[in-house]
C-alpha cells in the first residue's frame, strides 16, 4: 500500500524490499511504451471495448484497445454529460459504441451495475438494465466481487 501511494501517488521510485531503485532513464528506456496518439488503434489491438462508470450526471468512459496476452492500450475517454436518470445520454453511449474508431468498431461495452446500492433512487440503475437489453450482444452490466463497479 506504501509503495503503491509513493510511486502513483507522489510519482516517486520506492523498492518494495527497500533495496536500490533504478535511475528514471533506465525505466524510461526499459518501459513497453509505443508510440500512437489518441483516437488511433495500434496494430497490434485486435477488439476495442469501453467500460462506463455510472454517475449521476454523468457517464465517465475509457476505450480500451486489446490484444494477445492482456496487453491493451488507452484509445480514449471522456465524459457523456447529463442526468443519467433520463434518456438522452444514453443515446449518446449508444452513438459512441456504435462509431468506428480509427476503422474499428467497439466490441463490447461494459457498464457499471453498482451505482448507488443503498440509494432508493433506482432510475440510473434501471437505465443500465434497459441499455443492456436494447444491446444484449454487445453490453454488459458490471459490478466487482464486492458490488463496486469493475469498470474503472
Amino acid at each position: 500500500m506504501v509503495q503503491q501511494a509513493i510511486n502513483a501517488g507522489f510519482g516517486d521510485r520506492v523498492s518494495p524490499d527497500g533495496g536500490e531503485v533504478p535511475e528514471r532513464a533506465e525505466i524510461k528506456e526499459k518501459s513497453r511504451r509505443s508510440t500512437y496518439r489518441r483516437g488511433e488503434i495500434p496494430d497490434s489491438a485486435l477488439r476495442l471495448f469501453i467500460a462506463a462508470d455510472l454517475q449521476k450526471q454523468s457517464i465517465p468512459y475509457v476505450i480500451r484497445g486489446w490484444s494477445a496476452r492482456a496487453t491493451s492500450w488507452l484509445i480514449d475517454w471522456g465524459y457523456l454529460r447529463g442526468d443519467t436518470a433520463a434518456t438522452v445520454v444514453w443515446d449518446l453511449l449508444a452513438e459512441l459504441m456504435s462509431t468506428p474508431i480509427d476503422g474499428m468498431l467497439i466490441h463490447l461495452t461494459f457498464v457499471d451495475s453498482g451505482f448507488r446500492p443503498s440509494k432508493t433512487d433506482t432510475l440510473p440503475l434501471n437505465r443500465v438494465y434497459e441499455f443492456c437489453r436494447r444491446f444484449p450482444r454487445r453490453v454488459r452490466p458490471s459490478k466487482d466481487r464486492a458490488g463496486r463497479c469493475a469498470c474503472r
